[in-house]
């Protein structure tokens, strides 16, 4: 089987902090809330963001 385009990926990790200290993040304010954001680059060269909200202060 050939792969040429992918529409759809889920990535689940079983520790973020272990994630967020392994990939490059910055502290980011989203639509609603702070998140937590992790940064990196899909095998086509696109920047994906995946970001968890974090609790109000």
């Amino acid at each position: 089987m050939k792969i040429d385009s992918l529409d759809h990926l889920v990535l689940t990790v079983a520790d973020i902090d272990a994630t967020i200290a392994f990939y490059a993040h910055v502290p980011r304010t989203g639509a609603t809330a702070p998140i937590r954001p992790v940064y990196c680059r899909d095998p086509d060269g696109n920047l994906v963001e995946v970001a968890n909200v974090q609790p109000a202060a």
